[in-house]
């Protein structure tokens, strides 16, 4: 059904032709209303789309709307809540949310429509090849040493426990592993007889039962602060930089920092020595990794959606400020090293990294020292939709007016029950109403009443098409 309303938009068919001559272009006048349907519609054009906000509610605001358009291709990449240094698990679900993308993308996964911010962009990730070189696969038949697999696991931020309670962690029993990865919604018991793997299957947590049996199974990693099995010269160079760091901690007469400082040393090298990032360590990341790279590493030469990118702009400015910041002050405190600030990227690196792309700009002209060329303007031909309040006496009224003029009235709900009573409410002598699937064909001069979840309506007046979402009719829920 949304294929067939973009299909008929004539500023959508001016996109997509640009789109097919893989042009940089801006959409002038992109109202919020209808943005998240063209924005997948562009994602059906590119086949890959990344979309990149300003801020992480605006994307999870986005990522919300688009993904009541297809649930199997949207996807959310939240920025990281944990600084580097901090001494704080990251909350579950975003991990998992992060951990899922990052994990299909380097299975090298097409057809992916993926809404992120800037501030996501702005931190270090380690290199696509060095995650996926973390990621286990295994299948039935295959064989695997069990010590090996083990060191694996703990080496990728799994915790070893005697029985598995939540994501993130594994035991053994004997030839048995369990081991509950972020990537799945059920933990995966692996049966080895001697080293080959006899069985793998789902089951669950409470009752232990078996719920499916599978072929194979992915594990990528359980935290993105992951030490390399080679790592011996980095842990110098941290010893060296911890030394000095104290030095001049002592010179300013910091004594107190600089013994903690010393403490922490002592603490997180020994954790290191033994194969165990400590808390906070994400810090040290810049030391085995050199180089961190970015979202953008991952996801290949993808088209970009820039939503409003002077917006983005700013809220990188001030991102990078505070960061730098709290550099300074973090390291008068003795808790990080010099090395601190290579946990993140420059505006200036992701600008260009940007611009080497198919870019779509979004409503504001981007900034001038972008040096941005781009091949066409177009003025999108569609307004977003008056909210009625749950009043279904200013409804009627607005759909008789909008019928007479012969538009196709489309009224979406996210319960079967609604739309009989919307039905039976909308229902007059004046007023004709079917209920659909999405599959059928929407007929102008009615109104036509369909089972869905999409939060926001659009009008599209050249063609004469107004949706109303449930939000629209009755207020948010």
């Amino acid at each position: 059904m949304f294929s067939k309303i973009l299909e008929k938009n004539v500023s959508y068919q001016k996109i997509k032709k640009a789109l097919s001559r893989g042009e940089k272009i801006q959409l002038k006048d992109l109202e919020t209303g209808p943005k998240s349907l063209f924005f997948w519609g562009i994602g059906k054009e590119t086949g890959n789309l990344v979309i990149l906000t300003g801020g992480p509610q605006e994307a999870l605001d986005l990522f919300e709307d688009l993904v009541q358009f297809d649930g199997e291709r949207v996807l959310f990449f939240p920025a990281q809540e944990v600084l580097p240094h901090e001494k704080i698990k990251p909350d579950i679900s975003l991990r998992r949310e992060r951990m899922e993308v990052l994990t299909r993308l380097v299975s090298r996964e097409q057809n992916f429509l993926i809404v992120t911010s800037i501030q996501a962009a702005l931190q270090g990730l380690i290199s696509p090849v060095s995650f996926s070189d973390q990621t286990k696969k295994l299948s039935l038949g295959e064989t695997h040493d069990i010590k090996s697999l083990i060191t694996g696991l703990h080496r990728a931020g799994y915790e070893r426990v005697p029985q598995i309670e939540s994501w993130g962690q594994f035991s053994r029993r004997g030839g048995i592993i369990d081991v509950f990865p972020l990537n799945q919604d059920l933990p995966v018991r692996i049966e080895f007889f001697d080293d080959e793997i006899d069985s793998i299957r789902s089951f669950d947590l409470g009752t232990q039962r078996s719920i499916e049996k599978l072929k194979g199974v992915i594990l990528p990693p359980a935290s993105e602060q992951i030490l390399p099995a080679q790592r011996q010269e980095a842990l110098k160079e941290i010893k060296r930089d911890w030394d000095r760091e104290a030095s001049r901690l002592e010179k300013a007469q910091k004594k107190e920092e600089a013994q903690y400082l010393k403490e922490k040393k002592g603490a997180d090298l020994q954790l290191m020595q033994e194969g165990q990032m400590p808390d906070g360590g994400g810090q040290y990341l810049p030391y085995f990794y050199g180089q961190m790279a970015s979202f953008l590493d991952f996801v290949g030469s993808a088209p970009m959606i820039l939503d409003n990118p002077r917006f983005i702009e700013q809220r990188a400015q001030n991102f990078s400020v505070e960061m730098g910041e709290m550099e300074i002050s973090l390291r008068e405190q003795g808790s990080v090293l010099p090395t601190y600030g290579k946990n993140f990227h420059g505006l200036g690196d992701v600008i260009q990294e940007l611009l080497s792309r198919q870019l779509i700009i979004v409503n504001e002209d981007p900034p001038e020292d972008w040096k941005l060329r781009l091949k066409e303007e177009i003025k999108v031909e569609a307004e977003g939709v008056s909210g009625f309040g749950a009043n279904l006496e200013k409804l009627i009224l607005s759909a008789e007016k909008r019928i007479k003029e012969n538009f196709s009235v489309v009224i979406s709900l996210g319960t079967r029950a609604k739309i009989s009573k919307v039905k039976e409410h909308l229902e007059n002598p004046e007023l004709k109403c079917r209920i659909i699937t999405p599959e059928e064909k929407i007929l102008p001069g009615t109104i036509n009443l369909v089972h869905s979840t999409v939060r926001k309506g659009f009008n599209f007046p050249r063609e004469k098409i107004i949706w109303w979402s449930e939000q629209d009719v009755f207020g948010k829920q």
